[in-house]
């Protein structure tokens, strides 16, 4: 064992021959000192390369539309080092862009500097050819979207035009004899959204061609029109016209987003689901609000000029209305276990007692009740029909959850029925186990217990209170009956 070793030659003395074994022994029972690891900075997600000269270590551009606002106030963030000095308190994404500077004093105790730059929201509107050159915009309508000559896919026509500054153009097509098709493309000219493409539609069916720039700061152009396209006429005020009555359309259709009371065990109403996903057909349940609120905002949009536009608008909201009353009222018969049959409030479903009988026939006056003009303005026309439906579900559905059980306990007591024979039954087991059979046989399930201890008898002529439960339509019963055992 070496107590001590003692050397007065440096590590690196190589003027003796012969090795120095004070040093080595040093080397070898001296701790290795900890290296701390690499201080790192992200930005908006993004790993920000470090530079070891220059004047700055950290260095990094993020585009306006890349920078994350869900990551505030936290976008800049260091691992292995502290932020020490810097020109900012949080960050924040701004339409101006922001340049976010400090001094980061590592792990290691070295001190390295950052400079992150948000850029500035890009501001051009403008619609390019492929080649760059602008499409021109000083006359309306514009040769360069002619979707005349060698027909291509809509895929084709939308790539052979360009924007910039990360802007995206929305792009409406008048189809031949179709819906118009709306498309959304990135500043490369490819497609990232709107309307799904099915691959048939070819620029020979296009009757009009109209494209909108929408900045990154959410700024749009005037709108580019094709050379022959039926909206030549149009201009900006037609299309402010179109969007404010698509606005106040979606706006009178917004409680529809709203979660429907329905009933999942008897299938009333479209489960879980939303009011535009109700239906007034059983045999049609494609056919929904939602697809006759879609048809109607496609009207608006294939409005000729501000006055169809608006009329489009309030045919809209008859329509709509329309078709939620159809299916509350489907929703509510088939609640009632009837079919749609039956006129004004004088329908009788299969379920049926006073209560149900005052709340159905409230919602249906509802429902048909006389509209103003300002019913339709504030909306009140269609939240009333919610309403009513909402109220008449609530006091409907317990009574006839009643009704149903009621009629399954009475439905188990008579195939229960009212003796059992004891040459086939002998025994307290045996009397059980047919009891539970006849149960669940009757209420269709299989989770029937008899509850009550083996009476002190069990013979011919004993008279037996029979006490059991059952699961129906999610809810547990109890009940009992007498049973007399029989020779």
């Amino acid at each position: 064992n070496i107590v001590y070793a003692i050397s007065f030659n440096r590590w690196d003395d190589r003027a003796s021959a012969t090795p120095d074994f004070a040093q080595f022994v040093w080397a070898w029972n001296t701790p290795a000192a900890d290296i701390p690891d690499q201080t790192t900075v992200t930005f908006y997600g993004q790993e920000v390369a470090f530079a070891a000269t220059g004047a700055i270590n950290f260095e990094y551009d993020i585009d306006y539309s890349e920078a994350d606002a869900d990551m505030d106030p936290n976008a800049i963030k260091v691992e292995n080092g502290t932020i020490v000095i810097k020109n900012y308190t949080v960050t924040d994404v701004v339409p101006g862009g922001f340049t976010y500077t400090g001094t980061i004093l590592g792990d290691d105790g070295e001190y390295y500097t950052f400079s992150l730059t948000q850029k500035a929201a890009g501001d051009d509107v403008g619609l390019y050819n492929i080649d760059g050159t602008a499409v021109d915009q000083t006359a309306t309508p514009s040769n360069d979207l002619n979707a005349d000559g060698d027909p291509m896919s809509i895929a084709n026509f939308v790539g052979q035009f360009r924007a910039k500054e990360n802007a995206t153009v929305t792009w409406t097509f008048g189809i031949r004899g179709g819906q118009p098709i709306t498309v959304i493309a990135d500043m490369n000219g490819k497609i990232i959204g709107g309307d799904e493409i099915t691959g048939n539609e070819t620029t020979s069916e296009i009757t009009s061609v109209k494209a909108v720039v929408t900045n990154e700061g959410e700024t749009n152009s005037e709108p580019y029109y094709d050379q022959a396209g039926v909206t030549a006429s149009e201009t900006s005020a037609l299309a402010a016209a179109k969007k404010a009555a698509k606005d106040e359309l979606n706006s009178f259709a917004a409680p529809l987003s709203e979660e429907i009371a329905a009933d999942q065990l008897s299938s009333v109403g479209v489960y879980a689901k939303t009011w535009l996903e109700q239906y007034k057909n059983s045999s049609n349940t494609g056919y929904t609000v939602k697809t006759v609120l879609d048809a109607q905002l496609a009207n608006i949009e294939s409005a000729a000029d501000a006055n169809a536009a608006e009329l489009a608008m309030l045919n809209g909201k008859i329509a709509v209305r329309a078709e939620v009353v159809s299916a509350a009222t489907n929703n509510l018969i088939r609640l009632v276990g009837g079919q749609a049959s039956g006129s004004g409030t004088d329908f009788v479903g299969n379920y049926w007692n006073t209560s149900i009988d005052t709340a159905f026939d409230a919602a249906l006056n509802a429902f048909n009740a006389a509209l103003t003009l300002d019913d339709w303005a504030d909306g009140s026309a269609l939240t009333d029909v919610i309403d009513a439906y909402n109220d008449a579900f609530a006091a409907i559905q317990p009574e006839v959850q009643q009704i149903t059980s009621d009629n399954a306990k009475e439905a188990v007591k008579t195939e229960i029925g009212s003796t059992v024979s004891y040459a086939s039954h002998g025994n307290w087991t045996a009397f059980v186990s047919l009891i539970e059979t006849r149960i669940e046989r009757a209420a269709g399930v299989s989770n029937a217990v008899v509850t009550n201890a083996p009476p002190a008898s069990y013979d011919q002529t004993d008279v037996i209170t029979v006490t059991y439960t059952f699961d129906y339509a999610g809810v547990t019963y109890s009940d009992s009956t007498v049973v007399t055992v029989v020779a």
